[in-house]
């Protein structure tokens, strides 16, 4: 899609980690990324990762947009 690695996230499940969370490696192209790392049946944690990610993605689309608007003027 061409998105730019700040405007993506990525969710690490581990099923079945019984609490606690083993290592992870995420591929060297995801390295960027925003991460959560849990499991699916965290749903608290979930939410709270997607929350704050959408609110930075927020924060990038205005400025993003602001930019643009001063190019305009300018």
């Amino acid at each position: 899609m061409g998105l730019q690695p700040k405007f993506c996230m990525c969710y690490v499940n581990h099923h079945n980690a019984g609490g606690a969370l083993p290592t992870h490696a995420v591929p060297k192209c995801m390295a960027g990324l925003e991460k959560h790392i849990g499991s699916a049946e965290d749903n608290q944690g979930i939410f709270q990762g997607f929350e704050k990610y959408l609110i930075k993605l927020l924060g990038l689309l205005s400025e993003k947009q602001k930019a643009e608007e001063m190019e305009l003027v300018s």
